[in-house]
């Protein structure tokens, strides 16, 4: 392949034309604001690269949450956005070899975190890796939020929590515990704000997420 063959495949994976900020006809979740605000400042930086999917036709979200254990003092949320159809011929053509290679097939075995000192899956995470690395477009998003921040959508304090946990069963959105109402909040609103920057319309969206 030759050299600009190649540079123009990478340029068109790149997202050049997008629109920041992201407002709402209506008005901003807190959690907008604070992103536009980190957002234009990695542009300003010129810090700033995301993928494009405009030619793609589903977009894959994966999200993940820590921080739970007493010890830590921070809570996370991320969020992966992909091409899914790339991904999964990546997933038939690369990923099933390197599972076999260390027999992850047969019983099926989950790669995950949890599992990294289970000999087959530390003999197998290089090559993982380096295939998820160079083969997967799209990006990896991480919020991290101080523990000591009890609510980012009002006072900080339990009685915001309350009110929101309201304002859900109000809204016909279900009653949830006032903590798992931040949660969800957090969730949604970041995962919002990715999708308006990320996401051409139209586009299919496949949403998977641990709880």
């Amino acid at each position: 392949m030759k050299k600009y063959d190649l540079d123009s495949i990478v340029d068109s994976l790149i997202l050049r034309d997008y629109k920041l900020p992201i407002n709402l006809e209506d008005r901003n979740p807190p959690l907008f604001d604070i992103f536009n605000v980190a957002f234009q400042q990695r542009r300003h930086n010129r810090k700033l690269l995301l993928p494009n999917f405009e030619k793609s036709n589903t977009v894959l979200i994966l999200s993940d949450y820590g921080g739970e254990a007493p010890n830590s003092k921070y809570l996370t949320y991320t969020f992966t956005f992909a091409d899914y159809d790339l991904l999964n011929v990546i997933y038939q053509r690369e990923i099933l070899k390197i599972r076999d290679k260390y027999g992850l097939n047969k019983p099926y075995k989950e790669i995950s975190f949890k599992d990294l000192r289970y000999g087959p899956i530390q003999r197998a995470l290089k090559e993982y890796l380096h295939v998820m690395n160079w083969g997967l477009h799209g990006l990896v998003f991480t919020l991290v939020i101080s523990k000591e921040v009890i609510s980012m959508f009002g006072e900080n304090n339990k009685n915001a929590l309350k009110e929101l946990s309201k304002m859900f069963e109000q809204n016909n959105l279900g009653k949830w515990a006032p903590k798992n109402a931040e949660k969800v909040q957090r969730i949604i609103g970041t995962m919002g704000y990715l999708t308006h920057l990320l996401i051409p319309n139209g586009k299919k969206i496949f949403w998977m997420t641990i709880v």
